[in-house]
């Protein structure tokens, strides 16, 4: 199962041992990868943000994309909406020949936890690879984890392990050159979900939920994604 299942359920002893044990596991990997500059001097922006930009900027889209940017722009307003263009135009720029590989969508859905609780996990990885900034990468799974914790709140069920999944995540990663990109980059990955949702899927007014949700993110940069739950 995905670390996005387990951590949506209520685990046994040996799974909450085993996903916390994948999560370090992740964090140590995530880290290796991003020692290697990326093999072109000229790597794509990764998909994800370079997507949610062009939404941002335009509007259009598929299914409810559309429906989606008027209601989210008239809720968060123009600054916010600015604030939040300008972090994603930062996270496609060129990021030159130093630039890290990125896995490019490193997410709960990408870590593949084996049935067995001593044989671990597995990281999918391919399309999405890129170059740039490791916050990047990092961030896009806080954002993953932030927005599980905040559905969690919402519907009065917390799930402790939730917070100890990010703190053995981020404690294997380690320092990050910039903590501000990081959590922006985790609000980038919430506004992209709410985007693709609305895109391949359709509408729904839980998403108006997330609009709230998104203005107090923009409003903190992100930095309540590192608070404790």
């Amino acid at each position: 199962m995905t670390a996005a299942s387990l951590l949506s359920r209520t685990p046994t002893p040996q799974q909450h041992e085993q996903l916390l044990r994948t999560m370090s596991d992740a964090g140590h990997a995530l880290r290796a990868l991003h020692r290697h500059t990326h093999p072109s001097t000229a790597p794509g922006p990764a998909p994800g943000p370079a997507r949610l930009l062009a939404w941002l900027e335009t509007g259009s889209g598929p299914q409810a994309a559309a429906t989606l940017h008027q209601r989210m722009t008239q809720h968060l307003g123009t600054s916010r909406w600015q604030e939040a263009r300008k972090w994603c135009q930062a996270a496609v720029q060129h990021p030159g020949p130093a630039a890290a590989t990125l896995h490019g969508a490193f997410g709960l859905g990408q870590i593949v936890i084996a049935d067995a609780p001593d044989e671990g996990a597995v990281i999918l990885a391919g399309e999405d690879t890129c170059g740039g900034h490791g916050e990047l990468d990092a961030g896009w799974l806080l954002g993953e984890l932030a927005e599980l914790q905040m559905i969690t709140t919402a519907a009065k069920k917390p799930r402790p392990l939730l917070a100890e999944a990010r703190d053995h995540f981020l404690a294997a990663y380690g320092p990050v050159t910039d903590s501000t990109a990081l959590t922006r980059a985790a609000v980038l990955r919430t506004l992209t979900h709410v985007h693709d949702f609305a895109a391949f899927v359709g509408w729904h007014p839980e998403l108006l939920l997330y609009t709230r949700y998104i203005a107090d993110l923009i409003d903190d940069q992100g930095a309540s994604t590192l608070h404790p739950w």
